[in-house]
C-alpha cells in the first residue's frame, strides 16, 4: 500500500519527479566518472611508468645527484649475483638540440638516453611508429620520439602540431655536445603519448656515443643501472645485500626496488584518489538537499491529503515510511540514469585523451559503489525531516490553508544547532591543541595537535559545516523575505503584500534549494581564496641574483671552470656564486603525520658561500643577523640558515639543533645560524625541475656551506650557480658566451621573476579547472531550483487565478515569479559566501598549523563575484 502511494505521487508530478531524478541522476553520473577517470588516469600513470620510464626490479643511482655519475664496474659485480638475471647502465640527461637549419632550439632541451644495446630490452616495448632500433652500443645513430621529430622539424611547434611536418627516418638531426655539436642519423621513431612526449622530448642514443659527446668526465660512468631479477630470488634480501655493499663502495649510491617506487606513486596518487572522491561528494551534497527540498514540499502540499491518511486510520509510521519510499524510489531512478552517464563521460572523455590514456577505460568499482551508496544516503538523510514533518501532521489540518508564514523564533530555534554545527571545525583549527596535550602530559604533542586539524577538518568539520548552513538556512530565508522583499517589491512595480509568503510558506523547500545554490559556491570560494592566498603570499625578495644557470654536464662544474664562468664578459667578477645541492631526510620525525601522507621527509639543501649568498640574495631574516649569521657559518662547521617554515612547525629558532641524516657520517646535528624568509628559493626550484633530481620528497629549504655539501653529503660538482650581469647585457647573449668559455653543452638559463609569472599564471588556470567541481555542483543546484519554482506556481494556481479575476495582468503574475527567484538566489549567494569564507579561514589556519605557512589572505573578488552572478542566473 506504502509503495502504491509513492508511485502514484511521483507519477502524479512526472515534472518534479523528472527534474529530482535528472539531478540525482547527475550527480551520480558525477561520481561515476570522476572516480572510474581518476581509476583510468592512474592505470595510464602505471602504464606509461612501465613502458615510457624503463621499469624495472630494481635500480642504482646517486641520491644526492642524479647527473653525477655511477661507476660502470660496478655491472660487473652485479652480473655475479646469483639473483641477478641482467644488469644495465643507462645514461639519463638534458641536452640542446637543433633544427635541420642548424640553429639551436632554445625553447624546449631534449631528454638523452644513453642505452646499452642490444642487452637493454626495454626499449622494444616502446611502439616503434618507423624503422628499427639500432643494435650497437657505439655509432652515431639515434632513435627520436614523436615530439623530436616535429621540434627538430620547425622548432615553433610547441604543442605538436603534426600538420607542419615531422623529421623522417634516415635524416640527420644534431645535438650540443662538450666541444661543439655531434650530428646522428635517425634510424627510428618512436610514438609517446602527446602529452607525455610534449612535457619532455626523447633522443635515444648508443651509451658510448652519448659519454663521448658528454667529455672526459662521463667515460665510465652511467646515470643509473638498471637491475632484473630471478624470478625466484628475494627482492627484499636482495636489497639489504647491495645496499651493505654500495655504502662500502660509495655512501652517495643508491638502490632503490620496483616495489619501493610503485608504493610510493600509490602513495602520491593518494591524495588525487581523496580528491575525486572530495569531487563526487560535494555534487552528491548539492542532490542530497534537492531531494530534501523535493520531499519537503511534497510534505507541505499533501497537508491535506495526510491529514485525510490520519482521519482514516493511518499511523504516524506509515507517514513516514511514505515519504523515505519515495526519497528511496528517486534516488534508485537517479542511479538507473546516473551510472550509464557516468559511463557516457567517460567514453568522451577517452576519445578527447586517447592518446594520453594508453591503458583504456578502467571502471572503478569502489567509485561506482560509492555513487549507489551515497546516493540512498543522501536520500534517507534527506527524507528524516521531512518525513518527521508527516507524521506530525494532524486531522483537523485537512480544514487549514496550505501555506503558512515561517515564524522568526522557530527559525533562531534551529538556526541556534546550526551555529554550533558550524563552529566545530573552527574549534579544530584554532583551539591550542598542542598546550592542551602538553598540559596532559602527552608524548608527541606537536605531532598529535598536527593530526587532530588535519583529521578533525577532513573527517568531522567539513559535514558539519555544511549541515550547520543547513539549519541556519531558514532564518536567512525569513530575513532576507522580509528585509529584500519590499526593495525588490517595490523595483518590480508590486505590492509587498503579493510578496510576503513567497519563501517562507515553505520555509525548508527553500532551505533545501539555497543550500544546493551554497555548496556549489561555498567550494568554488574556499578554493579561489586560498590557492589564490599561496601564490599571493609567494613573492620574491627585490634584490635577488640576475640570473641562475645550471649545467648538466656529468660531474657538474668544478672550481677551475666558475672561475672561467666568473671572467666572462658582462658578468660581475665577483658575483657568481655557485650553489652545491643535496637532498638530505631529516633526523627526525620532525614533519611526518602518522597515517597521512601529505607530509615530506627531507629538505632542499642549498650549499654556497655564505657572505656571497647573503649579500646578493638579501634574505629577509626573521631570527638572528645577517652578519650573525655569516661570522658562525664562516668559523664553524655544521651551522645552517633554516626558513621560516621550521620556526612555525618547530619552534627553532637560532643557536637550536636540527638533526640531518649525512650520507657519509649518518645522522648529524646542524646549529641553526639564523630564521629566514626565503620563498624566491622554491621558484629556483620550480625553475630547473631541482625535485626530480632527488628521490626523497622536500620540504622547506636550508643553507649551509659549500664545504658541508661536500664533505657530509658527498655534493663534489657544482650544477646551479648564480650570476649578476653588468647593466644592459642580455641573458641570451651571456649563455651562449658561457656555453663558449666553459663548452658546458646543456647550459640553461632563466630569470625567476618571469619563471614566478608564469607559475602563478599556470595554477591559477589549475585552479579554474579544479573549480569545475564546484561548477558541477552549480548545475545540479539548477535542477533543484527549477523544481522549487514550478513547485511554488503550481501550489498558488488558484491564488493566481483570484488575482487574475481581480485585474493582475500576465506580467505581473511573470514578476512575483522573478522575484521570488531572485530571492532565492540572495538566499544561496549569502549562504555560499559565508560558507565558503568559514571555510577558507579554517584552510587558512590548517595551512599554517601542517606547514607552517602563513601568508596574507589574497581574495580574487572577479571570480568570487561571477561564481554569485553564476549562482543568481541559475535561480533566475
Amino acid at each position: 500500500m506504502i509503495l502504491k502511494l509513492a508511485l502514484s505521487n511521483l507519477t502524479t508530478r512526472k515534472v518534479r519527479t523528472a527534474l529530482t531524478a535528472a539531478a540525482i541522476a547527475l550527480a551520480v553520473s558525477l561520481v561515476v566518472s570522476v572516480t572510474s577517470g581518476y581509476t583510468t588516469m592512474e592505470a595510464a600513470a602505471h602504464r606509461m611508468l612501465s613502458t615510457f620510464l624503463a621499469s624495472v626490479d630494481a635500480r642504482i643511482t646517486r641520491s644526492n645527484e642524479s647527473l653525477g655519475g655511477v661507476s660502470e664496474s660496478i655491472i660487473g659485480d652485479l652480473e655475479k649475483d646469483p639473483a641477478v638475471v641482467s644488469a644495465v647502465g643507462r645514461i639519463e640527461t638534458q641536452g640542446n638540440m637543433y633544427d635541420l637549419a642548424g640553429t639551436a632550439i632554445a625553447s624546449r632541451s631534449a631528454m638523452l638516453v644513453g642505452v646499452t644495446r642490444p642487452e637493454d630490452k626495454r626499449v622494444d616495448l616502446m611502439e616503434l611508429r618507423e624503422g628499427n632500433w639500432f643494435d650497437s652500443s657505439d655509432g652515431n645513430v639515434c632513435v627520436i620520439d614523436n615530439m623530436t621529430a616535429l621540434l627538430v622539424k620547425d622548432s615553433t611547434n610547441f604543442w605538436g602540431d603534426e600538420k607542419k611536418g615531422s623529421v623522417q627516418v634516415g635524416e640527420t638531426i644534431s645535438i650540443a655536445s662538450s666541444d661543439g655539436k655531434v650530428d646522428l642519423k635517425v634510424v627510428g621513431i618512436v610514438h609517446k603519448p602527446k602529452i607525455l612526449a610534449a612535457l619532455q622530448p626523447s633522443i635515444y642514443l648508443p651509451i658510448r656515443t652519448l659519454q663521448k659527446s658528454l667529455g672526459d668526465n662521463a667515460t665510465g660512468k652511467v646515470s643509473s643501472i638498471l637491475i632484473d631479477l630471478d624470478a625466484e630470488a628475494d627482492p627484499a634480501a636482495f636489497g639489504v645485500r647491495w645496499r651493505e655493499k654500495l655504502t662500502t663502495i660509495d655512501p652517495v649510491l643508491k638502490l632503490r626496488l620496483t616495489s619501493e617506487e610503485r608504493g610510493e606513486l600509490d602513495k602520491n596518487l593518494r591524495g588525487l584518489q581523496i580528491a575525486s572522491f572530495f569531487g563526487g561528494a560535494v555534487s552528491m551534497l548539492a542532490a542530497g538537499f534537492i531531494i530534501f527540498s523535493v520531499l519537503s514540499m511534497g510534505v507541505n502540499e499533501r497537508q491535506r491529503t495526510l491529514a485525510m491518511l490520519r482521519a482514516v486510520g493511518a499511523h504516524k509510521s506509515q507517514l513516514a515510511k511514505l515519504v523515505i519510499v519515495e526519497a528511496i524510489l528517486l534516488s534508485l531512478l537517479g542511479v538507473i540514469v546516473g551510472v550509464p552517464l557516468g559511463l557516457l563521460w567517460l567514453a568522451i572523455l577517452k576519445l578527447m585523451f586517447a592518446d594520453f590514456l594508453v591503458a583504456g577505460i578502467v571502471l572503478s568499482p569502489l567509485g561506482i559503489t560509492f555513487a549507489l551508496v551515497a546516493s540512498v544516503l543522501a536520500a534517507l538523510l534527506a527524507s528524516l525531516l521531512p518525513a518527521w514533518g508527516a507524521t506530525r501532521t494532524d486531522p483537523l489540518e485537512a480544514m487549514t490553508p496550505l501555506s503558512k508564514p515561517a515564524a522568526l523564533g522557530r527559525a533562531l530555534r534551529w538556526a541556534i544547532p546550526g551555529v554550533v554545527l558550524a563552529s566545530i571545525d573552527s574549534m579544530f583549527m584554532f583551539l591550542p591543541w598542542r598546550s592542551i596535550f602538553e598540559s596532559m602530559n602527552i608524548d608527541n604533542a606537536d605531532r598529535l595537535a598536527r593530526e587532530v586539524a588535519f583529521y578533525g577538518h577532513f573527517g568531522i568539520g567539513l559535514p558539519t559545516l555544511m549541515l550547520g548552513f543547513f539549519l541556519i538556512a531558514p532564518l536567512v530565508v525569513v530575513v532576507v523575505e522580509r528585509v529584500l522583499g519590499p526593495i525588490l517589491a517595490k523595483l518590480f512595480g508590486l505590492q509587498f503584500a503579493l510578496l510576503r509568503q513567497q519563501l517562507s510558506g515553505g520555509v525548508w523547500r527553500s532551505a533545501g534549494t539555497a543550500a544546493a545554490l551554497m555548496v556549489g559556491l561555498a567550494i568554488l570560494v574556499v578554493m579561489q581564496i586560498q590557492g589564490n592566498t599561496v601564490i599571493g603570499g609567494w613573492r620574491i625578495p627585490d634584490k635577488f641574483p640576475d640570473l641562475f644557470l645550471t649545467s648538466y654536464k656529468i660531474g657538474g662544474l668544478n672550481p677551475a671552470e666558475i672561475e672561467k664562468i666568473r671572467n666572462v664578459a658582462g658578468i660581475k667578477h665577483d658575483e657568481v656564486l655557485p650553489i652545491a645541492i643535496a637532498s638530505p631526510e631529516f633526523g627526525s620525525t620532525i614533519f611526518s603525520i602518522r597515517g597521512a601522507a601529505v607530509m615530506p621527509e627531507a629538505t632542499m639543501f642549498f650549499g654556497v658561500e655564505p657572505k656571497l649568498a647573503l649579500d646578493m640574495m638579501e634574505l629577509d631574516f626573521r631570527d638572528g643577523t645577517k652578519e650573525q649569521a655569516i661570522e658562525l657559518m664562516k668559523k664553524n662547521r655544521r651551522h645552517i640558515l633554516v626558513t621560516e617554515e621550521f620556526r612555525q612547525l618547530k619552534g627553532l629558532k637560532t643557536g637550536d639543533k636540527l638533526p640531518l641524516k649525512t650520507t657519509k657520517h649518518g645522522v648529524v646535528d646542524y646549529t641553526i645560524a639564523g630564521v629566514v624568509w626565503s620563498p624566491g628559493i622554491d621558484v629556483i626550484v620550480s625553475l630547473f625541475d631541482l625535485g626530480k633530481q632527488f628521490e626523497q620528497r622536500t620540504a622547506a629549504s636550508i643553507f649551509g656551506t659549500l664545504e658541508d655539501a661536500r664533505d657530509d653529503f658527498g655534493v663534489e660538482g657544482v650544477y646551479l650557480f648564480a650570476a649578476n650581469l653588468e647593466y644592459g647585457v642580455q641573458r641570451a647573449a651571456i649563455t651562449e658566451e658561457i656555453k663558449k668559455t666553459v663548452g658546458a653543452w646543456g647550459l640553461q638559463a632563466g630569470d625567476v621573476r618571469v619563471v614566478k609569472s608564469q607559475i602563478q599564471f599556470q595554477f591559477k588556470k589549475i585552479l579554474l579547472l579544479v573549480s569545475t567541481v564546484a561548477f558541477s555542483a552549480m548545475a545540479v543546484a539548477s535542477l533543484g531550483v527549477a523544481n522549487t519554482i514550478m513547485a511554488s506556481v503550481r501550489s498558488r494556481r488558484w491564488q493566481f487565478g483570484i488575482l487574475r479575476s481581480i485585474g493582475v495582468t500576465r506580467t505581473q503574475l511573470l514578476r512575483i515569479v522573478l522575484v521570488e527567484s531572485l530571492l532565492l538566489g540572495f538566499v544561496g549567494v549569502i549562504l555560499g559566501l559565508a560558507a565558503g569564507g568559514l571555510l577558507a579561514i579554517n584552510a587558512k589556519q590548517e595551512l599554517h598549523i601542517l606547514l607552517g605557512y602563513d601568508p596574507a589572505f589574497t581574495i580574487p573578488w572577479g571570480i568570487i563575484s561571477a561564481g554569485a552572478g553564476i549562482v543568481m542566473l541559475i535561480s533566475l
